[in-house]
């Protein structure tokens, strides 16, 4: 019988998890009869209970932590305060030694709590649920198994992000195959073909399905999400070159001199302002601070939006938050001479592509002058980041493929 009506749970473990998934959440709120939670859970790392995301609360999507399931108002007030006070301290051997073993014994505490496994199991219940692939890791989570054993349940699993490497170091496991989760293959949708064959290459048990890139849907990019967040108004104007960094991890291929090297012959140039964004995931420049020269502005508290919607040129060392940039037709540069690891960003045109520090001043002046090659960027993002679906709507095409297994009749 056809369902009338979708109900969503989205199990979340980190802010990536949210920020991936909430465009594809946004799809699916077109649904009549639609409702949707988030469920944040803990794992072997984390209490989980540092995510949150503004688009929630606009959105009206409740967010659910595990805690929030345990019958004790005591313990659910301890773990609120042992995360807040110890695993988020500001303090570096509070916050790693000394959270480590309390989390260890939290941890084991919390997974014997039928309170939680029966909270999850009914909030999961007649729902479409959706998680990313730390389903075919199940024991880095206690939640994971209840969810992804149970067979009443209707998995989607999505890859929890874009790998733009095509030699990364972890890609390569063939000691360390993993079990997919259901004792069957599981499988994994994801945003590329790259992501696939790393996924199939490094797991028993998975079927990768490439769908393309839901965090970078163009409708999501160009409409929704500016007018869910609003227009950003932290960076001031600037009559000259306006140049957005965005850095990716220093362990995915850089060496922490050379960039800032660069970052200073950059600074260098005439009638040119940079801002720097350091990756996302929790990346600090207070290390590096006394290599960054004082003309650059170092943009730790704005978005990666408003960075990319302010600049002129958008510079990268492998970060897919390049994807929005090329969406929203930003002139585009990879620091190819910076990295030592192969990517798809590789194959951009040679106007996209930084081969030799030595030549930056002549690269910058070819994007302020000349023309731009956008063709070749729009194959670019068609063939890595839409799955070549038709303006690269990934998310409505994706919703509807879930509607279609769900046999819901509205949409």
């Amino acid at each position: 019988m056809a369902l009338r009506s979708l109900k969503v749970v989205l199990v979340a473990r980190s802010y990536n998890d949210l920020d991936c998934r909430i465009p594809l959440i946004h799809e699916l709120a077109s649904i009549e009869g639609f409702t949707a939670s988030v469920l944040i859970i803990p794992t072997t790392s984390s209490s989980g209970l540092r995510v949150a995301h503004p688009l929630l609360v606009r959105m009206n999507i409740p967010c659910i932590y595990a805690y929030d399931l345990l019958r004790s108002k005591l313990a659910r007030h301890l773990c609120y305060w042992m995360s807040r006070h110890v695993e988020q301290s500001s303090v570096p051997v509070v916050s790693h030694r000394v959270w480590s073993w309390i989390w260890r014994v939290m941890y084991i505490w919390l997974s014997k709590s039928s309170s939680i496994r029966n909270g999850v199991l009914q909030l999961a219940s007649e729902a479409a649920v959706i998680i990313d692939d730390i389903a075919a890791t199940p024991f880095r989570s206690f939640i994971v198994p209840l969810l992804a054993n149970n067979k009443s349940l209707q998995l989607f699993c999505l890859s929890h992000g874009q790998n733009t490497y095509l030699n990364l170091w972890f890609d390569k496991l063939p000691d360390h195959r993993l079990e997919g989760s259901r004792g069957s293959i599981l499988s994994i949708y994801t945003p590329s073909d790259n992501d696939s064959r790393i996924l199939e290459s490094n797991y028993r048990d998975v079927r990768a399905v490439t769908i393309g890139n839901t965090r970078f849907d163009t409708d999501w990019i160009l409409d929704h999400q500016k007018r869910l967040l609003g227009q950003g108004k932290s960076l001031e104007d600037f009559s000259g070159t306006k140049i957005g960094f965005m850095m990716s991890k220093m362990e995915y291929g850089l060496d922490p001199a050379e960039v800032f090297l660069f970052v200073s012959k950059l600074a260098l140039r005439d009638n040119t302002k940079i801002v720097l964004k350091p990756h996302t995931r929790g990346m600090s420049l207070r290390e590096y601070r006394s290599r960054i020269s004082d003309n650059v502005t170092i943009a730790d508290n704005v978005s990666s939006s408003e960075i990319i919607d302010w600049a002129d040129i958008v510079i990268f060392t492998g970060s897919s938050i390049i994807f929005e940039a090329m969406i929203k037709r930003k002139r585009v540069l990879f620091l190819a001479a910076l990295q030592k690891y192969q990517t798809i960003f590789d194959a951009l045109p040679p106007i996209a592509v930084l081969t030799a520090v030595g030549a930056l001043d002549e690269a910058i002046s070819r994007l302020e002058h000349e023309a731009y090659d956008y063709g070749a960027i729009e194959e670019f993002l068609a063939s890595h980041t839409h799955n070549r679906i038709p303006g690269g709507r990934v998310c409505a095409a994706f919703a509807q493929q879930i509607v279609s297994e769900l046999s819901i009749e509205a949409y």
